[in-house]
């Protein structure tokens, strides 16, 4: 059974690029302009869509949201880990959080 803590989807995320040879697209550039590739096509679902006509088309898209969305943590955590950055503690979010509220 696959482990979903954050250290082994990290793990993961590491053996399936290194499996490809992407490591050397993994410039912070490379991978900003990938996540706003991304979240560009997660956007892409919800264009143009009254709140109505969402609420009515919502179920048939939850699973293209959820591969979208799984598209975008995938990049992100790439892009923290590049970066020395460990999400998996939540200092980072705490002071963004206090921060944001001075």
């Amino acid at each position: 059974m696959l482990s979903t803590g954050f250290a082994s989807i990290k793990t993961l995320s590491h053996e399936f690029v290194t499996a490809r040879g992407w490591q050397k697209h993994d410039s912070s550039q490379s991978l900003c302009l990938a996540l706003v590739s991304e979240i560009g096509e997660l956007a892409d679902l919800f264009a143009w869509k009254s709140p109505g006509r969402l609420s009515t088309e919502f179920p048939s898209l939850q699973d293209s949201v959820a591969q979208e969305l799984a598209d975008v943590t995938i990049i992100l955590l790439r892009l923290a880990d590049t970066r020395d950055v460990d999400l998996s503690h939540p200092h980072s979010l705490i002071l963004k959080y206090h921060l944001s509220s001075i």
